[in-house]
């Protein structure tokens, strides 16, 4: 069959598709967006200070991921990524009484913690995703997106992307050199970050904007 599923403050739930009726249990206490992985058969969500997984199917725990956020009372997961070659997971924290908010990063293919990424940027990180395998987008309270380079450990590019807190990212799967961003400023942009200049620019809402999202064949 086919499902929808759908993430709210602490819980994750399943719906069916041809009947638009929930099923099987809801899972609580879930405290972070959720992310596919392994050809959308498995999920992993924030659980507690620890990162879980679940068989998307059978709606059952499939597992963990060594290594646990640090200070989970101060730590609220925010956003999260997947590199496109399903290899590395990301996760921003969104409360902080730090300066520089690191960025968790975990090995899916061995379910180990790779070192934690500390940008060294004030403020944390409202949004995030992985263009290629190589390279982090970070979206900023500022509205600035940091490129970081993950093989070199800094910053690559910094873009001046809004003029208000980047509240989504995505990127197009068919040309990964396209970003679009979604802000607080009531505009969406897309970028190439190749020539780090401005592709569009869409105006129009009459309040916050939450989110932005390609379709897959790129023709929206």
């Amino acid at each position: 069959g086919k499902w929808l599923i759908t993430n709210a403050t602490n819980s994750l739930r399943r719906w069916a598709t041809n009947t638009w009726r929930e099923v099987l249990p809801a899972l609580i206490d879930i405290q972070s967006p959720f992310a596919f992985i392994e050809g959308r058969e498995l999920f992993v969500a924030r659980l507690g200070s620890t990162m879980k997984l679940w068989n998307a199917v059978t709606w059952e725990p499939a597992g963990e991921l060594q290594g646990a956020l640090r200070n989970s009372v101060i730590w609220e997961a925010n956003t999260i990524a997947v590199s496109p070659d399903v290899s590395r997971l990301f996760v921003t924290a969104s409360r902080t009484t730090l300066e520089s908010a690191p960025i968790y990063s975990w090995n899916l293919i061995t379910r180990t913690a790779l070192p934690i990424i500390d940008t060294g940027i004030a403020g944390f990180a409202n949004s995030i995703a992985a263009p290629s395998d190589n390279i982090l987008a970070i979206g900023q309270a500022s509205g600035e997106v940091v490129l970081w380079d993950l093989s070199q450990g800094k910053i690559a590019h910094t873009l001046s992307a809004h003029d208000g807190r980047i509240s989504d990212m995505s990127f197009f799967e068919g040309d990964p050199s396209q970003m679009l961003t979604a802000s607080v400023d009531r505009t969406i942009k897309i970028h190439d970050i190749r020539s780090m200049r401005l592709v569009h620019r869409f105006a129009g809402h009459e309040g916050v904007v939450s989110a932005a999202r390609f379709l897959p064949n790129g023709n929206q």
